[in-house]
């Protein structure tokens, strides 16, 4: 039996017809029609003040695929200075970079 993950990332640039295709999988994932695929659905909290869309209300999809989905909120944070100095080391296989760096990234 093979799995599938599907990442779905800054979901709170999708649009309508997006939502509506995302709740239709989600709908088949809890029905067991899909039941070797798992879903990622990676956004903002469209529903707090803060990052609420400005022009528009929140899709009704979002509200529903919330409320039944597992909620993980992960807060983030920036990156230390010695911590991006590594981040950037292990990326570009360097030895040490200029601290300078790290104000610039």
């Amino acid at each position: 039996v093979t799995c599938i993950n599907i990442v779905l990332d800054q979901c709170q640039w999708m649009g309508d017809s997006d939502w509506e295709m995302t709740q239709a999988i989600v709908e088949r994932i809890h029905s067991g029609e899909l039941h070797n695929l798992s879903l990622c659905i990676a956004s903002r909290p469209l529903t707090s003040k803060k990052y609420a869309p400005l022009f528009r209300d929140v899709h009704p999809a979002y509200l529903q695929i919330t409320e039944h989905m597992a909620d993980v909120r992960v807060h983030v944070r920036p990156y230390q200075q010695k911590h991006t100095l590594e981040m950037v080391s292990r990326l570009f296989t360097v030895p040490s970079v200029d601290p300078e760096l790290v104000n610039f990234v």
